[in-house]
């Protein structure tokens, strides 16, 4: 007998009264509705409000989302396979730049290299239980307003892009507003070969600080911070930054000990109950002076379990018993991605989406017959 692991095709529950659900799926013999993201948003025939079931498989090249008011879902990601298994669970993977270039736009369970926010205003963008190498607006340079945006419960993973760039970059000359960054896990698995090979892991900056707010909370940041002209994690305005555990595990010099974040580029906003890990002597003064409550020292092995479950590497972050992160944000819970309003889902699988968890079946047919069971289970979380 074999067990396989699989992921069910998605129901519909419910809807709109005119709405739509469409297949993407970049294999011609899936016989899908449309083969990229880009021609399905182009088609006449999507109309906003519908949904767009972005099926497992590799989607190359630069995509680009140009009709408001749409909702992709695709799988999750990292979901193995039982033992005797000859296959993997494939992940719907964008491996150039998805560009989203619409409005009131929800990306949910998807793996998506890079993200772009490219010369026009966006609202109303929720982006969650994805696993992305990195998100960037790209508009230093324009008048634009980016506004409610949500960035919730996603695996912000160096190894999809493959630099020490920001992994998460809004700024424009115009505004920056209502953006909420929460429960995201930031992990950057670089090692820089050079003093300034770092840079900063969150930017959330107006040209003018007055037209920023955001909060960013109940976030995990791994970070590789370093050289003096680049060793800030975050930089913001206007914003509200709380809960986050925050560890620089550079093994360049001394840079994990030395620098993580300076008081300037965060001056004007909201800055406590983060569990940091550079030493509280070594903290700038001015940092320590502004922000009294923030708690220092924290260690990869003093903070989490280090250990992998069920082939899920964010498990790794998961606090251990003992936690120096346990009981340390404001309303008491724990800080970091796994606890707060909105906890990290393992997986990244959409809310309500059915999947075939178990499946049994014979190796052989008995009497020309197969009798095979499974399993379903839906996200409730």
């Amino acid at each position: 007998m074999k067990k396989i692991l699989l992921i069910a095709a998605a129901v519909l529950t419910t809807a709109a009264v005119n709405a739509k659900v469409w297949r993407v799926n970049p294999n011609e013999a899936a016989i899908p509705d449309f083969l990229s993201v880009t021609d399905a948003t182009a088609a006449k025939k999507v109309n906003a409000g519908d949904t767009l079931y972005i099926e497992a498989g590799t989607y190359a090249g630069d995509q680009r989302i140009t009709k408001s008011q749409l909702t992709l879902i695709g799988p999750g990601w990292e979901i193995p396979t039982n033992f005797g298994s000859t296959s993997t669970i494939a992940t719907a993977y964008f491996t150039g730049d998805l560009n989203v270039a619409a409005d009131t736009i929800t990306l949910v369970g998807l793996k998506m290299a890079y993200i772009s926010l490219r010369y026009q205003d966006i609202r109303d963008l929720t982006i969650e239980r994805c696993m992305i190498g990195r998100i960037t607006s790209e508009n230093l340079n324009y008048d634009r307003t980016i506004k409610n945006i949500t960035i919730r419960n996603n695996f912000f993973n160096s190894n999809l892009y493959g630099n020490n760039g920001p992994v998460l970059s809004f700024r424009s000359t115009g505004y920056i507003l209502n953006v909420s960054v929460e429960n995201n896990l930031f992990v950057n698995y670089s090692e820089a070969s050079e003093a300034w090979d770092y840079a900063t892991m969150i930017i959330i900056q107006a040209s003018t600080p007055t037209n920023t707010s955001a909060q960013i909370a109940h976030n995990t940041i791994i970070c590789k911070m370093g050289y003096t002209g680049h060793r800030d994690v975050i930089e913001a305005a206007q914003t509200v930054i709380r809960d986050n555990i925050i560890i620089n595990t550079t093994t360049y010099g001394d840079y994990n000990n030395l620098y993580l974040q300076t008081y300037d580029p965060i001056s004007t906003c909201e800055f406590y109950n983060n569990v940091l890990s550079i030493p509280a002597e070594n903290a700038p003064d001015d940092l320590k002076e502004h922000f009294a409550n923030n708690f220092y020292g924290a260690t990869l092995s003093n903070t989490f379990t280090q250990t992998i479950l069920n082939n899920a590497e964010e498990t790794y972050f998961m606090l251990k018993d003992g936690s120096v992160a346990a009981g340390k944000a404001y309303m008491h819970e724990d800080c970091g991605a796994f606890a707060g309003s909105w906890p990290f889902i393992v997986n990244g699988r959409p809310k309500g989406l059915p999947y075939i968890y178990d499946v049994l079946a014979p190796n052989y047919p008995t009497d020309n017959q197969m009798n095979i069971s499974f399993k379903v289970k839906a996200n409730n979380l």
